[in-house]
């Protein structure tokens, strides 16, 4: 079974989400959107803009 567990993540995902924009009604948006960043999706960011600066020949 190819993908389900890209499924059961995306779910739960979804479950987490619903979860975080019911918290959201009670924040300011600048605070929500500091929050709803896991520390990995915060570090996939840095890496992904990291990745931009550094020329392709050297990666």
């Amino acid at each position: 079974l190819m993908g389900s567990k890209e499924e059961a993540e995306r779910i739960k995902r979804k479950g987490l989400n619903i979860e975080q924009e019911s918290a959201k009604k009670q924040k300011t948006s600048e605070e929500v959107s500091e929050e709803v960043k896991s520390p990995e999706e915060v570090l996939e960011e840095k890496v992904k803009e990291m990745m931009q600066l550094v020329p392709i020949e050297e990666v």
